[in-house]
């Protein structure tokens, strides 16, 4: 069906189809390293140096954000911010971690136990510090929190996961890319207010 997409003379159409065939792409991948994660095969690590910011850019068509504009979307990573890393393993993560987040906001929005209040309006936030022993991610939102019963699983496959009917899979595997890297993934705080996390990446 792409193939037959791809050939379409349809200016409108040819405009969206790279866009459509890179997720078609992206899903078979992580179909695949899914596949990997439960049967504990690790793929070697392919580093290069890329801008963390465009990288961002390009995953923010994949999160679900809702049309109305109920939640906003920051991508506060300075411009021209290189990392080296596997730059398909970070995407991973990152939209793991970033779809959470999203995830948490609109948990928020539709809570009626919780008392939002009539201006209250989604964000989530990703951010990046460069220091002397690497660089941190931040991922920041303003949801619900995660229960306290789901924090002690955090990142065990099948088992982690704050969402109903969710499986646990996201988180691990983002803390398993952050391994790989030599890295860490930690939730740095949670409460009714919100949630960050952070990825750590040491300097290469």
């Amino acid at each position: 069906i792409s193939d037959s997409i791809a050939q379409s003379s349809d200016p409108a159409v040819r405009k969206v189809t790279p866009t459509l065939v890179n997720a078609i792409d992206r899903a078979v991948d992580l179909c695949s390293h899914t596949l990997r994660f439960v049967r504990s095969q690790d793929a070697p690590l392919r580093r290069m140096d890329f801008d963390l910011g465009e990288l961002i850019d390009d995953l923010s068509g994949s999160l679900g954000l809702p049309m109305d504009g109920s939640i906003t979307w920051n991508n506060q990573v300075p411009p021209g911010f290189e990392v080296n890393a596997d730059r398909d393993e970070l995407f991973r993560a990152i939209l793991n971690l970033s779809r959470n987040a999203v995830q948490a906001v609109q948990g928020m929005a539709g809570n009626d136990e919780q008392q939002v209040p009539d201006d209250w309006r989604g964000e989530v936030s990703i951010s990046a510090v460069r220091h002397e022993t690497g660089v941190d991610i931040d991922f920041t939102d303003n949801g619900h929190g995660i229960p306290e019963e789901a924090r002690e699983k955090l990142f065990k496959a099948f088992s982690g996961s704050a969402k109903i009917g969710g499986s646990g899979l996201g988180l691990a595997i983002a803390n398993d890319i952050a391994r790989a890297h030599e890295g860490t993934l930690e939730l740095m705080a949670t409460s009714t207010a919100g949630t960050r996390f952070r990825l750590h990446l040491p300097q290469s």
